[in-house]
């Protein structure tokens, strides 16, 4: 049945994580892309870092103002926005990085959180993971995992599917973000008692058949606008989920695969990995997570 009460508009609030570093240069050029296409404000989140700029060493060193840690950000944010005429906020706090954007995306309703791939550059990170990999395992608002540089707008888009209520809102989510592009709907299908059954080719037909009918009747139960449902592709593979859909990422030239993360307790957070940190990790392009069905939909915005 067709739901008609969630808003189509693009977000208004975009929330970056960065501590201006060489690695998060690729997050901060798609942040401004996506501001400047949605018109959306954007602010800037960051945990005040050591000095690692030579004009801020010398600043520190004669104790002047520029060594203030809300000041040098400041500074950096100043230079990285040069010219872009976008209107940008800082939001400057101590603290460890994934708890001060959590803190951050709640306290400005925040619609989407935008933050680098980044790499494991020390014990902690190879203990605990990425700041978007921890991220991940504990935001409750749409995360976009950049990894790679923004020559273009998002042209290419995959979005992954279950074909459960949550791959629903995922779906829509999708569609209200990007509602002029053709998106691909992949879903893998797996085969129940393959290695039980001889006739693994019949079983294959079948099942494949069986899967795309039970996606017609996903998509049938979508809130999607007419272009959108016309443009849609489906592609439905039998193939382990990460690996498979890493191929068809490469083979394809994808740009961007938009995913949903199911909410876990905080034991299952530690003790397994879920899927969508398995995704961002296996992944050649950008990663848009949306979060797991312990979110309501509000005005067309996932909130706590």
């Amino acid at each position: 049945m067709m739901r008609n009460n969630i808003d189509l508009s693009p977000p208004r609030r975009l929330l970056l994580a960065t501590d201006f570093s060489v690695d998060d240069d690729r997050a901060l050029e798609r942040a401004k892309q996506l501001a400047r296409d949605w018109r959306a404000d954007l602010t800037l989140v960051s945990p005040p870092n050591g000095l690692d700029d030579p004009a801020e060493v010398l600043d520190w060193f004669d104790r002047k103002e520029g060594a203030d840690a809300g000041m040098r950000m400041f500074r950096r944010a100043r230079s990285a926005f040069l010219g872009s005429n976008l209107d940008v906020r800082m939001h400057v706090a101590a603290g460890d990085t994934p708890g001060v954007v959590r803190r951050a995306a709640a306290a400005l309703d925040s619609d989407l959180v935008i933050a680098s791939a980044g790499s494991r550059r020390s014990v902690r990170d190879f203990l605990l993971g990425t700041t978007a990999e921890r991220l991940l395992r504990t935001l409750s608002r749409p995360l976009l995992v950049v990894r790679n540089r923004a020559h273009a707008a998002y042209r290419r888009i995959v979005v992954a599917t279950d074909f459960s209520a949550g791959s629903r809102q995922v779906l829509e989510s999708a569609a209200r973000l990007f509602p002029e592009h053709v998106l691909v709907l992949y879903h893998v299908h797996r085969r129940p008692y393959a290695r039980l059954v001889n006739d693994r080719g019949a079983l294959h037909g079948a099942g494949i058949e069986a899967a795309h009918g039970a996606c017609a009747r996903f998509v049938a139960e979508c809130t999607l606008s007419g272009a959108v449902r016309r443009g849609l592709r489906i592609v439905i593979e039998e193939v382990p989920l990460a690996t498979g859909l890493a191929r068809f990422v490469r083979n394809h030239d994808i740009d961007l695969v938009i995913a949903g993360a199911r909410a876990r307790t905080a034991i299952t957070r530690v003790l397994s990995q879920g899927a969508a940190e398995s995704l961002v990790y296996w992944l050649s392009c950008d990663t848009l997570v949306i979060p797991g069905r312990r979110e309501r939909m509000k005005r067309g915005r996932v909130v706590a």
